[in-house]
């Protein structure tokens, strides 16, 4: 599947929405880690509590929808959630896919990378890659989008 392509505008604009998603994910994710290893002690002691069991499966139930529908969400808006709070938004810069780079808490996008070199690879984004990344490609661009086929990245090797 060919990645959704954003300017840095674009990608900025997405933020309260992502944040907001990746607040719900600090919430139920550890509740999700909490009932497995539950359920795992109780399984691993050989407690046969039925009423204790239901409750930790109902929980576990409810965490998974619930980590499965923020991960869904991410998807969604076609941005890439990494560890730690790091979200990447992907971009173009003279025909070559790059990664424009997040990291919760931050109210905009200041620094972008190659798609290979990741969190370490950050460079910051200059004023003319604010206005000129993405442009022609993304979803919001007003010219025309160019074919998927003219932007070089790791699915095209």
């Amino acid at each position: 599947m060919k990645p959704r392509i954003f300017t840095v505008p674009e990608a900025n604009r997405q933020i309260p929405r992502v944040q907001s998603i990746l607040s719900r994910l600090e919430e139920w994710h550890p509740r999700l880690l909490e009932s497995q290893e539950r359920l795992k002690e109780m399984e691993e002691k050989g407690l046969t509590d039925p009423p204790e069991r239901v409750r930790l499966s109902h929980e576990l139930e409810r965490a998974e929808h619930e980590v499965s529908g923020v991960l869904q969400e991410i998807e969604e808006i076609g941005c890439r959630l990494k560890d730690g709070g790091l979200v990447d938004f992907y971009t173009v810069k003279d025909g070559i896919l790059y990664e424009l780079c997040w990291h919760s808490g931050e109210k905009e996008i200041r620094f972008y990378h190659e798609c290979e070199t990741g969190f370490n690879g950050r460079q910051p984004l200059t004023p003319e890659d604010i206005a000129g990344m993405g442009v022609g490609f993304a979803a919001d661009a007003e010219t025309p989008a160019k074919r998927p086929g003219q932007i070089r990245g790791p699915w095209s090797r």
